[in-house]
């Protein structure tokens, strides 16, 4: 969600006309004092962290393998024109805006960063497709370790129409979907103890949840023949998770689910598209809709599909947990 700086500056100056936003009077230590303390992007304690000291000197850090390692570093200063605060470095400078309207918010670099004693244990646990209502005709969102895809239903296939990330609000209990187009929030859910995610007063189930018998009366199951044949393929590879192209975040992936089908995308916030695929001993075949070959993957694992088609379509990796 890179902006320029133009775009920076003009969300920093419409931010601090919203209520619940502070200019401080362009004071850097009343300022430093409020902001002071470690943040984490989204409300997520494995995402990037803004640590800011008393004195004005600040840090951005990014955890690799188990240890926080500073990627950006500098002071506080203050912008008399544009009536703002900056996070700077030798030769660089990032509007930064706090709110405290419903929750404390830090704006930087077009990013949310939620208080360190407010954030969770990453969004793994939300990992998988939500649909409307647990109908498999209706909308429905895909999350991915904290990034979310939004489908609507269009001429009997689903089409992927917004993304971003998402990010958990601890003031109101919320997790949130923000946008990669526009920066805004999309849509707000709140987890219900029957472990829905319940937004604007309706629903979205974890599809995984339901019953075998519920999932094959939405779908119009075949035979049982065939539903066992599924299942015995089915095992040899992982449902609802993305699978890369060289094991890339970012790629090229496809998304199998337990029908039949599968999504494929040039990258997270292309047009997805649909296609089915069958599994034979240890290869499976992915066709589009038209009936024309897609490529060819040989199981080598449940994580590692080699290609073996003339398609030259690649290898795709599953990622482990939390990459």
């Amino acid at each position: 969600m890179k902006k320029t700086i133009t775009f920076l500056i003009a969300l920093s100056v419409l931010l601090t006309m919203l209520s619940g936003c502070t200019s401080s009077d362009g004071n850097i230590e009343d300022f430093t004092s409020i902001i002071a303390g470690i943040w984490q992007r989204n409300g997520n304690l494995h995402d990037m962290r803004l640590e800011i000291q008393e004195d004005g000197n600040w840090t951005n850090q990014e955890l690799r393998d188990g240890t926080w390692e500073i990627t950006d570093q500098g002071i506080i200063s203050y912008d008399e024109e544009y009536k703002m605060f900056n996070f700077e470095t030798e030769n660089k400078f990032y509007p930064v805006e706090y709110s405290s309207d419903g929750g404390e918010v830090l704006h930087y670099k077009n990013d949310n960063y939620y208080r360190l004693d407010t954030s969770v244990d990453g969004f793994a646990a939300y990992n998988g497709t939500w649909y409307l209502n647990g109908d498999r005709n209706s909308d429905y969102y895909a999350f991915d370790n904290g990034e979310w895809k939004w489908y609507e239903p269009q001429n009997m296939a689903h089409v992927s129409v917004n993304s971003g990330n998402l990010a958990w609000d601890e003031t109101v209990g919320e997790l949130l979907a923000y946008s990669s187009a526009d920066g805004e929030v999309f849509a707000a859910f709140r987890p219900s103890d029957t472990g829905e995610l319940i937004s604007n007063g309706v629903p979205y189930v974890f599809m995984d949840d339901l019953s075998s018998d519920e999932i094959s009366d939405s779908n119009d199951a075949t035979s049982m023949e065939d539903s066992h044949e599924a299942e015995k393929g089915q095992s040899l590879i992982v449902l609802n998770e993305f699978y890369f192209l060289n094991g890339e975040q970012g790629r090229p992936s496809f998304y199998f689910y337990s029908d039949g089908q599968v999504d494929y995308d040039e990258s997270y916030d292309s047009q997805t598209v649909e296609a089915v695929y069958t599994i034979d001993d240890d290869q499976i075949t992915i066709k589009l809709p038209t009936g024309e070959l897609m490529g060819t993957l040989a199981i080598m694992d449940a994580k590692v599909l080699v290609d073996v088609s003339d398609g030259d379509i690649g290898d795709f990796y599953k990622l482990a947990q939390g990459d």
